[in-house]
């Protein structure tokens, strides 16, 4: 079987409603938890499932499957989906304890902890629109008011598949270095009920997060995180212990598996330097295959993640302005993520489909 093909047929066999999302169509706005700095969250729709992101690419609310109405025991995200970024300047870290949000769950089922990040909201999340194939997109831009590192955060999702591609630019007058990213991911395969969080499985294979359900087969589905460089460090066990080894720069490469409990991890992966007007990106994807897919798949993941790993050249995001107001609706912390709609728009013709690390769908015209 040619490259293309197999990997049509990988698309497939994640994306078992892709058919059904070609063809476009409506979808209804699930809710997520408020965030505890009034930022804006909204949903990502797919017809398989729903995710909530916010101005800072953070997100608790994954709905599995795509639903109208709030329901923890289909949310596999209460539970944390949030971005670390180290850095230094002028030989001394500069970036505090890294959060990129200033609301988390942190072992909780709702946002409870206050990270005191110091990113700033410079354009609101908000839909760009939709993608070939069905792929609803939104974007949002955040900035370091100290250190004028600028953000672009992109956030697609298509079937079972999501990934957000991260455009960091140096809008400031110093070298900024030794960033690393690393991604806290904090999944629950049973749903966010009491009881239920507490039933997940943690490990590190070959440059990837697997969460799996210590009960047999999940009642959602179970995942897989990766990014699209080699990574530098990684770590599973508690929420707890995992987001303060984050804060402290210090995972300590524990691979699991860890659980039944109420399982997470996190991979680093280191992205230099930036001079004063220089870019990086850098892309993290999660994807939710069928539950009896995931083990047997992954050797067959892990090897197109491996090929295809190579960091695409960045887009620069804009220099800060003043935000413009979001289309999607205003009002309490959170609001644009409890009612809206989004479109998602059908290709003319269906592009040569090329699944890049992690799992990253580009479309080659």
């Amino acid at each position: 079987m040619s490259p293309a093909k197999a990997l049509a047929a990988l698309v497939v066999m994640l994306c078992p409603s892709a058919a059904a999302l070609a063809q476009g169509g409506p979808g209804v706005v699930a809710p997520a938890t408020p965030g505890l700095a009034g930022e804006n969250i909204i949903p990502i729709h797919t017809g398989t499932m729903a995710y909530c992101v916010s101005d800072f690419g953070w997100s608790d609310t994954w709905l599995i499957p795509d639903m109208m109405v709030y329901d923890p025991a289909r949310d596999a995200l209460s539970g944390d989906d949030a971005v670390n970024l180290r850095f230094s300047v002028g030989g001394v870290v500069a970036s505090g304890n890294g959060w990129l949000t200033p609301s988390m769950d942190a072992g909780a089922l709702h946002a409870s902890y206050a990270t005191g990040s110091p990113w700033r909201m410079v354009v609101p999340v908000d839909w760009i629109g939709g993608g070939p194939m069905g792929t609803s997109i939104t974007r949002s831009v955040i900035t370091h008011p100290v250190y004028g590192l600028n953000i672009q955060i992109t956030t697609s999702a298509f079937g079972n598949v999501m990934s957000q591609t991260y455009d960091i630019t140096n809008l400031g007058s110093r070298p900024v270095e030794d960033i690393v990213l690393s991604d806290y991911f904090n999944y629950h395969p049973n749903g966010s009920i009491l009881g239920a969080a507490s039933t997940g499985i943690a490990r590190y294979l070959g440059g990837a997060l697997f969460f799996t359900s210590g009960t047999g087969v999940p009642t959602l589905s179970d995942a897989v995180m990766s990014g699209n460089r080699p990574d530098s460090a990684h770590m599973v066990g508690t929420p707890a212990a995992v987001i303060a080894a984050l804060e402290a720069g210090a995972l300590t490469g524990a691979d699991g598996p860890f659980g039944p409990a109420d399982a997470a991890g996190a991979i680093a992966w280191p992205l230099g330097t930036l001079l004063p007007g220089d870019s990086a990106s850098f892309t993290l994807t999660k994807i939710i295959p069928a539950p009896a897919t995931l083990t047997p798949m992954a050797p067959l993941a892990l090897a197109l993640i491996r090929r295809a790993q190579r960091p695409r050249p960045p887009t620069p995001p804009p220099h800060p302005t003043a935000p413009p107001p979001p289309s999607h609706p205003a009002g309490a912390p959170g609001a644009g993520c409890v009612r809206g709609m989004i479109r998602l728009t059908a290709p003319a013709r269906m592009n040569r489909v090329v699944l890049l690390a992690g799992f990253r769908i580009v479309h080659h015209r």
